[in-house]
């Protein structure tokens, strides 16, 4: 104990222990260097004069050495890396996903999380396996200089898998139930002739539970849609009973303003959430907005242009009301559980201007 107090008021003498430490961990790369040398200036027979030349001749190649490096170095152009996919930021419910990009110079190496891979005339294609929930990546692109570039996949179950696993759950439950019925006595048979009739006992009293239906439930969900958005038109609602959330999509949408996008996004949540969560069975809402667009090749596709998902724990924890017309970047980044914009729209997002927005409601 005295040890430690010492240590945590002697500066000096932590240094010191701190230093001897390190000294332990370099003995095997110091001393043995050191040894050599020893022995090669104070022990061996060897003439001084090849002493002179041994000694200039190793300065001579680290010399060479450092020069080549620093020479590389300096004439190795700076490398420029582009992901074609997936979007920086994404959520799949796939087990892999691809990785696609193209880089600058061709003759350069790429790698993924420190591993390379096959890359040729400057782009490459890597399926990158997945697991459960976050999963980071970085992909670096070059060769002296390097360029990087992070993302972050978020894997969800798949409704396959949500199917199987709910398959399985059943069936144990299942088996679980038949081994706990106790099996029926069989009947012993009377010495008498006579039957007796059985006294009819009072059946116990049932407590019912209000069992709310999947149908009740969407209902409910539609009507929250009309106080808080007033249309039906280009709006489709979903609910999972397993996680309790519950989805809606804006198909329909023309992107003539990313901002306002994002922004709309962000009220349509607000405005939603407010009505959906005061129902019961309803944890967390998802809002998807989907629209038309364009490749480099002229093809047009439906896409989703912003996902965006919040539980209702982090959604009570808001004052909504004080927060409109103030940017809230920065919360629906930290508090939501799935974040999403399409690479197309996020480009030309202008984040000081994602500010919530009066939606009626």
């Amino acid at each position: 104990m005295k040890l430690v107090e010492r240590l945590k008021t002697d500066r000096k003498f932590l240094l010191a222990v701190i230093c001897v430490f390190l000294a332990i961990l370099l003995i095997p790369y110091l001393t043995l260097p050191c040894l050599v040398i020893w022995w090669f200036y104070k022990k061996s027979k060897i003439s001084k004069r090849t002493k002179i030349i041994t000694t200039a001749g190793f300065g001579c190649i680290f010399a060479l050495l450092g020069a080549w490096m620093s020479i590389s170095y300096s004439k190795d152009a700076e490398p420029h890396l582009q992901l074609l996919s997936p979007a920086l930021i994404s959520t799949v419910q796939a087990d892999k996903v691809v990785i696609k990009g193209t880089y600058e110079p061709a003759d350069r190496k790429i790698w993924i999380n420190d591993t390379e891979v096959t890359a040729s005339n400057g782009s490459f294609e890597y399926t990158y396996p997945l697991k459960m929930g976050e999963n980071k990546v970085e992909v670096k692109a070059g060769d002296w200089k390097r360029a990087s570039v992070s993302l972050v996949i978020t894997r969800e179950i798949s409704a396959e898998e949500k199917t199987r696993q709910e398959a399985t759950n059943r069936k144990v439950t299942e088996e679980a139930t038949k081994s706990t019925v106790a099996p029926t006595p069989k009947p012993t048979p009377s010495a008498s002739p006579t039957v007796a009739t059985p006294k009819a006992s009072p059946e116990p009293t049932k407590t019912l539970t209000p069992v709310v239906t999947h149908s009740s439930i969407m209902d409910q969900l539609w009507t929250a849609l009309d106080d808080s958005i007033k249309t039906r038109k280009g709006y489709d609602i979903q609910y999972e009973d397993i996680d309790k959330r519950v989805t809606v999509t804006q198909t329909g949408s023309t992107f003539w303003d990313e901002t306002g996008t994002v922004r709309g996004g962000y009220s349509t949540l607000v405005a939603y959430g407010s009505k959906a969560f005061k129902i019961s069975g309803v944890d967390v809402v998802k809002v998807v907005i989907r629209g038309e667009f364009t490749d480099t090749y002229g093809k047009d596709s439906t896409e989703d242009a912003m996902r965006i998902s919040m539980a209702k724990t982090e959604f009570d924890k808001y004052d909504w009301g004080n927060l409109i017309y103030q940017p809230i970047y920065t919360q629906m980044e930290n508090s939501t559980i799935e974040y999403y914009i399409h690479p197309a729209i996020l480009k030309n997002v202008k984040l000081k201007d994602l500010y919530l927005s009066p939606l009626v409601s």
